[in-house]
């Protein structure tokens, strides 16, 4: 597989014969919500615990 991935702008590339279809399966809406709030909550308990300053962008991403 290896030879069939190329680096093209800075990000790795791979041949679309190569890519498999991943079946999903359906989710309520209630799991949906519940999702969203860990997550969320996670963030926040991230942000509470290691965010001790704000680093703002570089001059060229504004």
């Amino acid at each position: 597989m290896a030879e069939s991935v190329t680096i093209k702008y800075g990000h790795f590339h791979v041949e679309s014969k190569r890519m498999e279809k991943i079946l999903t399966q359906e989710i309520n809406e209630h799991e949906t919500e519940r999702i969203v709030r860990n997550r969320l909550e996670f963030l926040d308990w991230m942000n509470r615990h290691f965010a001790y300053k704000t680093v703002l962008a570089p001059d060229k991403y504004k």
